[in-house]
């Protein structure tokens, strides 16, 4: 999941909206529980 975190850490300090297509809910869990502490 860190790994995770990271890539999408990565692309919100490049994109202030990020769309992600997750049509089984598979990665839903791990998107919802993503906190970026810079971004407010």
């Amino acid at each position: 999941m860190k790994r995770i975190h990271d890539c999408l850490q990565q692309v919100f300090q490049r994109h202030r909206l990020v769309f992600l297509y997750d049509a089984t809910g598979e990665w839903a869990e791990t998107f919802n529980a993503y906190s970026d502490p810079t971004a407010w």
